[in-house]
């Protein structure tokens, strides 16, 4: 039979070999996801650009259903003449001039300055919260950068 002394030193080696192996299994799985962390944070960012486009291209790439495979994670600047200006709900949209049949419509995140039909505007917008409506695709939340009278 074992003392009371053996009996109490047994428990204290399995205690301190259950905290241990506790210590060792959370230490890996921080270390697990902190490399998870740093590859996936290093994967979404690798792709973010800023890209010039023209009202177009946009609107082409919307039109033949490739807007997000080519845009998705871009920051675009898009500039062209300003067509028409609408106002709806206190926000202004903006039509950009075309040569087709589908449009590239951008509506303002914020009261812009006084634009003008017929100027050249440059707006920065993020791609991926684009709207594909029948005739058009819908740049959201757009912010006008410079503007020039033609």
């Amino acid at each position: 039979m074992r003392s009371p002394k053996e009996g109490s030193a047994i428990k204290k080696a399995r205690i301190t070999y259950r905290v241990l192996f506790l210590i060792v299994l959370l230490g890996s799985v921080g270390a697990i996801g902190v490399i998870a962390f740093y590859f996936g944070d290093s994967h979404a960012l690798k792709n973010l650009t800023i890209r010039r486009v023209s009202a177009d291209s946009v609107a082409s790439a919307m039109h033949h259903d490739e807007f997000y495979s080519d845009f998705r994670e871009n920051t675009l600047l898009v500039t062209e003449l300003v067509a028409a200006i609408s106002n709806q709900h206190s926000r202004q949209t903006i039509q950009f001039t075309t040569s087709g049949n589908f449009k590239t419509l951008c509506r303002l995140k914020s009261k812009q300055p006084a634009l003008v039909v017929g100027e050249r505007i440059t707006v920065v917008t993020e791609a991926y919260t684009a709207v594909r409506r029948p005739s058009a695709v819908l740049l959201e939340n757009c912010v006008v950068l410079l503007t020039r009278r033609s």
